[in-house]
């Protein structure tokens, strides 16, 4: 079995918690840190998507849409609208200062979303689902359970909706569907059988559900901690520390 191994640790085999908090940590410091800090932060998380098989990294995943929303929210900070004088004149001018404005925030979303993949993509589902459930269990009048369990489905979703798109999208530029000047009519003739494709895909997966007797009151898995998970949640603070502080 392939497996992620960062400094004589296996990444596949770190707690699922530890992970799920290491992750809110790096997300969090990312929103207050600098220039430095993203750079250490953006090593580190390269040095470990380097020993994990890019198969198993990004599969599933689309990258163009990720750098197209990118691309729009990088123009979006870069370029500084202003106003002229009573006409309403609009004046776009791009400064040192609203590019680099635009590179860190494009930066810290880089981060944020390559902890996400290393997440998703070393840990299975039942794994996050126990350790969504370990964190709601405290609080009162909430199923962590139920959940746990729609978080996981909605994760699984994804790749079956950009799948779903891709089939639409295809068989629309068969038809030249793609060839309409109107935008909203491209948008709307998109949209709508996809919508409707991911809705009787849902409903054949609640029918399969309820045919299996599926329930929430199942064997839960067994969380246990390791001293070579508490080093990697002490490396992950300090780190975060580090960020923040300098």
């Amino acid at each position: 079995m392939n497996e992620a191994v960062y400094g004589g640790m296996d990444i596949h085999r770190i707690d699922p918690r530890v992970k799920l908090i290491s992750m809110a940590l790096i997300s969090i410091s990312c929103a207050s840190t600098q220039t430095y800090g993203l750079i250490l932060f953006s090593g580190l998380l390269i040095l470990i998507m380097t020993r994990i098989r890019p198969g198993e990294l990004f599969r599933g995943y689309r990258i163009l849409p990720f750098f197209l929303v990118l691309s729009g929210l990088f123009l979006a900070r870069a370029i500084t609208v202003n106003e002229i004088g009573n006409d309403s004149w609009i004046d776009m001018t791009v400064t040192a200062d609203s590019l680099w404005n635009g590179v860190w925030v494009c930066w810290r979303l880089i981060v944020v979303t390559l902890a996400g993949i290393i997440l998703i993509s070393t840990t299975p589902m039942f794994q996050i689902k126990a350790g969504l459930e370990w964190f709601l269990r405290p609080f009162p009048l909430i199923s962590g359970q139920h959940i746990s369990t729609l978080i996981t489905l909605m994760v699984r979703f994804l790749p079956v909706i950009l799948e779903e798109t891709q089939k639409v999208s295809d068989a629309q530029q068969a038809r030249c569907i793609h060839a309409r000047k109107n935008p909203v009519a491209r948008v709307m003739h998109l949209a709508m059988p996809v919508l409707k494709r991911t809705i009787l895909t849902a409903d054949r997966l609640t029918d399969a559900m309820q045919s299996r007797c599926y329930n929430e009151n199942r064997t839960r898995y067994d969380l246990h901690t390791t001293r070579t998970d508490w080093t990697a949640f002490s490396m992950v603070i300090c780190i975060c520390l580090l960020t923040i502080l300098f």
